[in-house]
């Protein structure tokens, strides 16, 4: 090794430490950039062992990083990877994967701001559920009220089944039950939507209503964990189907 500089020299050139620098000029005879090459095959080699992938693709990846592995690594995280380490909270990880769902699908499986039934369909079963649950409580918020008319018979089986919330499932059951009945006995027409309304304030002011309707507020951050264990119990399908439907981008 000539002197101090040639390690100043290719440590302005790649990111190493001072044992690195010392080492790799050691082994090339202080050729800097015979010295730069094999700390960029030992780069190639280590994100080969850590994500098991093909040397060709682990250099067109470090090429775009800098050579860098951390750099790398993030380049390598899939979208649902990243959207997973983006929030610690359940609703909000949840929310962000429904918006990046809702961008992917194709205007015709949509309606305004909300995922329609064709386009949940087209989803795997895992995703699925949780897409329609989490919609379901982000429509109750919109409204600032209850939901009733929409609390289907799919929001309280995937409640009841998948996320083993029998009680739960079972006041909502009691909830579609007196919200059917009402809207027997009160069914809406355009001739007579003032009474309908009249009807409909005095139903949700009902002790039996009110009661029923706070669960719903009441059981959300639990449902919420609930749904995010099965989002992460379901990451290889989802990642699987979010890959298939975004368009590929070049890192």
């Amino acid at each position: 090794m000539k002197n101090k500089e040639d390690i100043l020299q290719i440590r302005r050139r790649i990111p190493i430490t001072m044992n690195d620098a010392v080492r790799l000029l050691g082994k090339t005879g202080s050729n800097i950039l015979e010295a730069e090459n094999e700390w960029k095959e030992e780069q190639v080699e280590l994100l080969v062992q850590k994500i098991n992938i093909s040397k060709q693709e682990a250099r067109r990846i470090l090429e775009v990083s800098s050579f860098e592995i951390e750099k790398a690594l993030s380049n390598c995280k899939s979208d649902i990877q990243k959207i997973l380490e983006s929030s610690n909270e359940p609703y909000e990880v949840i929310a962000k994967v429904w918006n990046y769902v809702h961008y992917l699908l194709p205007e015709s499986h949509k309606s305004f701001n909300w995922i329609e039934k064709e386009g949940f369909d087209s989803l795997p079963g895992g995703l699925k559920d949780i897409l329609v649950v989490w919609q379901w409580y982000s429509y109750y918020e919109y409204e600032n009220t209850s939901v009733e008319q929409d609390t289907t018979s799919l929001i309280i089986d995937i409640i009841e089944h998948q996320l083993d919330l029998n009680e739960f499932a079972k006041s909502l059951r009691e909830l579609e039950k007196i919200s059917e009945e009402h809207y027997k006995k009160n069914p809406y027409s355009d001739d007579g939507f003032k009474k309908f309304l009249e009807e409909r304030n005095k139903f949700v002011m009902s002790s039996q209503y009110v009661k029923l309707d706070a669960m719903i507020k009441q059981n959300k951050k639990t449902i919420m964990q609930r749904c995010y264990q099965i989002l992460i119990s379901n990451l290889a399908e989802l990642d699987k189907f979010l890959k298939e439907k975004t368009p590929h981008k070049e890192l």
